[in-house]
């Protein structure tokens, strides 16, 4: 099994990661500095939060059924099927316990 590392750079929108097939970039979208500021103001005015019709809670970890993963869910059934098929075989890389967290004092 191969370990996951990744390289995230918010300064560039992109995250490295090593794959069998070599290194793979993902890029993201650049916010400009008044998006940044825009998105800020809203997180300051604390709005009322949406209903729970737009988020589905996926178990993907059967060993910790009472954690789990928010996704949207107006997803594609097939998208929705495929990121948690993702998820689930990846469930390794997150910290289920404090014990998972390795190297954090």
């Amino acid at each position: 099994m191969m370990q996951l590392s990744a390289v995230a750079s918010t300064l560039h929108a992109l995250v490295k990661f090593q794959t069998q097939a070599g290194i793979t970039i993902i890029k993201g979208e650049k916010f400009h500095p008044n998006v940044c500021n825009h998105i800020f103001g809203k997180r300051c005015q604390p709005e009322r939060a949406k209903g729970t019709e737009d988020v589905e809670h996926v178990v993907i970890n059967d060993a910790h059924s009472d954690q789990t993963i928010t996704i949207a869910a107006n997803l594609p059934k097939t998208l929705k099927e495929k990121l948690c098929e993702l998820l689930r075989s990846n469930k390794d890389v997150f910290a289920w316990t404090p014990a998972d967290m390795t190297r954090i004092p």
